[in-house]
């Protein structure tokens, strides 16, 4: 009995790595929140870097509108980067779905994004902006549900 137990887990094991595959391990990518995760309005991410050769930023994404905001930044490389990140307004009325990104930006994205942290900053308006066609790569995210 505990030798099928043992069996099913390493099959498991080796299904679980050929289906991400062995790289996802070794990647760039989003370690907290996980996904569908229940969340208040300041929330810990926390990113993976490795082979960073690009411009990082962490941005948040309401699901049901279309508008981006950066939060922050980093170029470092092959470490685990945590910030906290600041998920929907001060009073919220019900829960709300967000995506939590990573993305790889060009120099000439992320000074827009930069523009927009500095600009809001000194107006007080947080109102998001839209994501330009180019000049970056999403390298992955989660959906997470900000509760009160």
């Amino acid at each position: 009995m505990i030798k099928n137990i043992i069996i099913g887990l390493i099959v498991a094991a080796i299904v679980a790595l050929l289906g991400f595959g062995w790289n996802y391990f070794d990647s760039t990518r989003i370690i907290s929140p996980i996904d569908d995760e229940k969340v208040s309005q300041a929330i810990p991410v926390k990113v993976k870097i490795k082979d960073n050769k690009s411009i990082l930023w962490i941005i948040v994404k309401p699901i049901l509108i279309d508008k981006y905001f950066p939060h922050v930044k980093t170029k470092l490389n092959d470490f685990e980067w945590e910030e906290t990140v600041f998920v929907g307004p001060d009073e919220l009325q019900h829960k709300e779905k967000y995506k939590i990104m990573l993305l790889s930006t060009n120099q000439e994205v992320s000074d827009r994004f930069d523009n927009y942290l500095i600009k809001s900053k000194e107006e007080k308006d947080w109102s998001g902006i839209k994501l330009p066609n180019s000049g970056f790569e999403i390298l992955g995210y989660v959906s997470v549900v900000r509760i009160k």
